[in-house]
């Protein structure tokens, strides 16, 4: 990887941060492939428990850098074609919405087209209150990518997803959290407390019924209400097959025991 994505992980939580900051972390062609391998790799790993996509200094991503298409480049070959560009966008968006474990974006700031949805692709996203979404692509006289016409209907409903994408209005993070399309929103000097908190909830709840649980909810839009209870059944009874729930249960039956009661008091009259 280059210096343009920094990983870090730490017990489970794995942070990936977009490094452009200069470019309001805009993205690079050639970083579509490297995000793609990233989250590839937090995939199959045992000990990456959650993903957190953020953005370096107070900013989330400004979307796709477009100038580097048309930047000047002694290696025609070198550069890649909007084809070869547009099929990179498209599995790193498969890449990370295909993930079994919990994925959360950490909004500060910008994040606009192809960073806006990136960020929603996510499933929680996590923004500050100077956080700002947009639908920017039709100022720049381009079509919406990056999953956005099938996310923003699933997320806001059609009426919303129109507005946002054929105005390409900038909208300030509490409309956002209004709109649906963020689930949590903090004030900014609280944002790093309670976004560490979240991941941390995720890392430490069980990875194999996250994974389930986001597999119902992924498939349930085509289902009907008799399948996704047949589903649903199913994999409650695979969980209750599991060594983590007997555990679970030995918790909850320990924190629902009544407080021991206090002998009584002898009566000497």
């Amino acid at each position: 990887m280059t210096a343009n994505i920094v990983v870090d992980r730490s017990d489970g939580i794995v942070r990936v941060t977009l490094n452009r900051p200069q470019r309001r972390n805009a993205i690079l062609p050639e970083m579509w492939a490297e995000l793609t391998a990233i989250f590839e790799e937090i995939e199959q790993r045992s000990t990456d428990r959650v993903a957190v996509l953020s953005g370096a200094d107070g900013s989330f991503c400004s979307g796709a850098d477009v100038g580097a298409r048309w930047a000047a480049n002694s290696d025609p070959a070198a550069v890649m074609s909007p084809g070869e560009i547009l099929a990179a966008v498209k599995r790193c968006t498969l890449a990370l919405t295909g993930m079994s474990k919990p994925t959360v974006a950490a909004v500060d700031g910008i994040a606009a087209g192809g960073g806006c949805n990136l960020a929603l692709a996510c499933d929680l996203v996590v923004a500050s209150d100077r956080a700002r979404f947009s639908e920017i692509f039709v100022r720049r006289g381009l079509t919406v990518d990056t999953g956005g016409s099938w996310i923003l209907p699933r997320l806001v409903g059609s009426a919303r997803a129109r507005r946002l994408v054929l105005l390409g209005e900038i909208i300030e993070a509490r409309t956002a959290f209004d709109l649906g399309l963020i689930t949590h929103l903090f004030a900014v000097d609280e944002f790093d407390r309670e976004l560490t908190a979240i991941a941390r909830q995720l890392a430490d709840a069980p990875g194999v019924v996250l994974a389930a649980d986001k597999k119902l909810l992924a498939g349930s839009a085509s289902l009907t209400l008799q399948e996704a209870l047949d589903r649903e059944t199913q994999a409650q009874l695979d969980m209750m097959s599991r060594p983590h729930v007997a555990e679970a249960m030995r918790e909850f039956l320990a924190s629902q025991a009544p407080a021991a009661t206090a002998p009584p008091v002898a009566n000497n009259s």
